[in-house]
């Protein structure tokens, strides 16, 4: 309704958005509008820390449209907030597998960060380099290198940093700042990338 009077107060066009938007919610079904409203609520609930109200408003969404990848994305991100890996990798990877979902990155990053907490490393480790080679975003990279330093593979998690490093600078303050890479900061290889990294 909102998106309507928006439209309708624009001048000119007016009309024509009202008929193109009448058109677009008739070709939108019941079920998936109403899944739409449930998820809706559920972000909210959830951005409250609101987890079971979240999850409640998400299983409702999915009830109605099985293949709400976003409601999948969104419910495995609570589950993983309350430490429900399994259950949140369920989810995760119903919406990795959607080829059509624009998220699909996130999903597959959410998918190894529900991995590593669970600590399956080479499944997180898989799910972490499918998000970046969809998606080569620096925090993927950090991502995939605090599970290699979980593992306590140095060399790995210095490349991926080196690798977050040059696709976003600024990152690295917030690196540094992680303690999983505590235990290699005196290592030569990392002052040297340290040193490198400062603005």
């Amino acid at each position: 309704m909102e998106l309507v009077n928006h439209i309708t107060q624009r001048g000119g066009r007016q009309s024509m958005g009202v008929v193109c938007l009448g058109l677009l919610v008739a070709l939108v079904s019941c079920d998936r509008r109403e899944a739409i409203e449930h998820y809706n609520r559920g972000v909210l609930f959830a951005e409250a820390e609101q987890y079971l109200q979240a999850i409640g408003q998400f299983q409702k969404a999915l009830a109605l449209v099985d293949d709400f990848s976003e409601a999948h994305n969104s419910i495995g991100y609570v589950y993983n907030q309350l430490g429900r890996y399994d259950e949140a990798i369920k989810h995760f990877v119903e919406a990795a597998e959607d080829e059509t979902f624009q998220q699909r990155a996130l999903a597959f990053r959410n998918l190894g960060t529900a991995y590593a907490n669970s600590e399956r490393y080479s499944h997180a480790e898989a799910a972490l380099q499918q998000a970046i080679e969809l998606e080569p975003l620096a925090s993927r990279y950090v991502a995939l290198a605090q599970v290699y330093a979980l593992q306590e593979k140095p060399g790995r998690a210095l490349g991926a940093l080196e690798n977050a490093l040059r696709h976003d600078p600024d990152i690295s303050s917030a690196i540094w700042a992680h303690p999983v890479f505590e235990p290699y900061m005196d290592s030569p290889e990392f002052l040297a990338l340290r040193r490198r990294s400062r603005p």
